[in-house]
C-alpha cells in the first residue's frame, strides 16, 4: 500500500489547502511552416488572429485557428519556422528551445502546414517532413509536453516508425466550408478546455465535437479497429451523437494511454517548478520538511480531483524523503515518489445469457 512517509514530519488532512480547480497548463502551441518569415504570436481568441497582419493573409492557417477556439481551446501560441533552407534537426530543435522552454503554461504542441492533403500530398519532401515531425516530437518528449501529430496516407503506410513518441488522431475533419481541418487542432482544443476546467486527467475521447459533422474518410468499423491496433486513435461518426474521438492510445510510447501520459507529464512539470523554488536555500531538515509537505499537498490535490487512483491517499501515492546523509552531504536532497494513475476504461464486456424454455442457456457476448 502506498503511503506518504517522512521522518519527523506528521501530516494531517486538515493542513492541506483545497486543490486548485484549474490546471496551470492549458496552452497549445501551433508550430507552423508557412513562408519564409519567423514570427511568434500569442492568441486568446480568433478575433485577435483576424487582426494580426502575419496571420490574416493565410486562410488555411486562419481556419485552423478558428476551429481551435470554436472547439473550446483557451490559449494559443503561434510559432512559425522559416523554410528558407532544408530542415536540419539541430536547427529546429534549437528554434523550439529558444522560443518554447520558458512557456510555463504550454502542454500541447501541434505541427501545422507540413501536410497538405490527408490522402497523399505533402507540402515538402517526405524526408523534410519526417525530420521536422521527429524533431518536434523529440522536443516534446524531452520537455514533458505532449505532441499531437497529423498523418496522411504516405506517413501512415511508410513512416509511422520514424515519428517518435506522439499522439495520433485520424482521419481529418471537413468544416462547413468543405475545407480540411487537421485532427490535431481539434484534439488540442478539447485537451485545452479540459485542462482549463480542472479536468485535465479526463479523456477527450467519446466527447461531443462541436461544429464539425464530416470527415475526410468514412472508415468502416474494421478499418477503425486496424487504426487502433496501430496506436492511432480513430475519429468516427456515432449514430445520433455526431463525430467523436474513439480511442486513448499514446503512439510509440511507454505510456499505455494519453490519459496516463498527460497526468505523469503534468506531475513532472509541476514537481520541477515546485522544487526549483528551493534551490540554493540552506539545506536543513526544516527546509526538507517544507518541500516534503509541498510535494505531498500537490499529490493529495491530484488524488482529490480523481487524477490518482485509490480509496485513500495512502493507496494513491507515496513520498519518501532521504535524509540519512543530510549531515555528510548537504548539497543534495532526494525524494522518491510513487503514484497510482487513474486509467481510462477502454472496453466494456457484458456477459448476457438467454435461457430457453427447456432450460438451456445460450451465452451472448456484448462489447463496447
Amino acid at each position: 500500500m502506498l503511503q506518504a512517509t517522512y521522518p519527523g514530519v506528521s501530516i494531517h488532512r486538515g493542513i492541506y489547502l483545497t486543490p486548485q480547480k484549474k490546471s496551470l497548463d492549458f496552452a497549445t502551441l501551433f508550430i507552423s511552416f508557412y513562408g519564409d518569415e519567423e514570427y511568434f504570436v500569442l492568441l486568446h481568441s480568433f478575433n485577435e488572429a483576424k487582426q494580426n497582419t502575419l496571420l490574416k493573409s493565410n486562410l488555411e492557417y486562419l481556419r485552423a485557428i478558428k476551429s481551435y477556439f470554436d472547439t473550446g481551446g483557451v490559449k494559443l501560441y503561434i510559432l512559425n519556422f522559416s523554410l528558407q533552407n532544408a530542415i536540419e534537426v539541430e536547427t529546429i530543435t534549437k528554434f523550439m528551445k529558444d522560443n518554447c522552454d520558458n512557456l510555463n503554461d504550454l502542454e500541447i504542441i501541434c505541427t501545422i502546414g507540413l501536410i497538405k492533403d490527408p490522402q497523399k500530398d505533402l507540402n515538402f519532401s517526405e524526408n523534410e517532413v519526417i525530420k521536422a515531425i521527429h524533431a518536434i516530437n523529440s522536443y516534446a518528449l524531452d520537455t514533458d509536453r505532449i505532441s499531437i501529430t497529423d498523418i496522411n496516407t504516405t506517413i501512415k503506410e511508410n513512416y509511422l516508425d520514424q515519428l517518435g513518441e506522439t499522439v495520433i488522431y485520424h482521419p481529418w475533419f471537413i468544416d462547413s466550408e468543405n475545407e480540411l481541418i487537421p485532427p490535431s487542432v481539434i484534439a488540442a482544443a478539447l485537451s485545452s478546455k479540459l485542462a482549463y476546467d480542472g479536468l485535465f486527467f479526463n479523456s477527450i475521447a467519446n466527447k461531443p465535437i462541436p461544429n464539425l459533422k464530416k470527415l475526410s474518410n468514412d472508415f468502416s468499423n474494421y478499418e477503425n479497429s486496424e487504426l487502433y491496433s496501430d496506436g492511432i486513435n480513430p475519429i468516427t461518426f456515432i449514430n445520433k451523437q455526431g463525430l467523436k474521438i474513439w480511442g486513448v492510445k499514446a503512439f510509440n510510447s511507454h505510456y499505455e494511454s494519453v490519459n496516463e501520459m498527460r497526468i505523469l507529464k503534468y506531475i513532472k512539470r509541476q514537481l520541477k517548478r515546485l522544487s526549483r523554488e528551493y534551490i540554493f536555500e540552506t539545506n536543513t531538515e526544516e527546509l526538507n520538511s517544507r518541500l516534503y509537505i509541498d510535494v505531498t499537498q500537490f499529490l493529495l490535490g491530484l488524488w482529490q480531483i480523481g487524477a490518482l487512483s485509490g480509496n485513500s491517499k495512502q493507496e494513491a501515492f507515496e513520498v519518501i524523503g532521504d535524509i540519512q546523509n543530510l549531515d555528510s552531504n548537504r548539497n543534495q536532497l532526494t525524494f522518491t515518489i510513487s503514484v497510482a494513475i487513474s486509467k481510462p476504461l477502454e472496453f466494456i464486456i457484458i456477459k448476457l445469457n438467454r435461457i430457453n424454455y427447456d432450460g438451456v442457456q445460450e451465452s451472448l457476448s456484448v462489447e463496447s
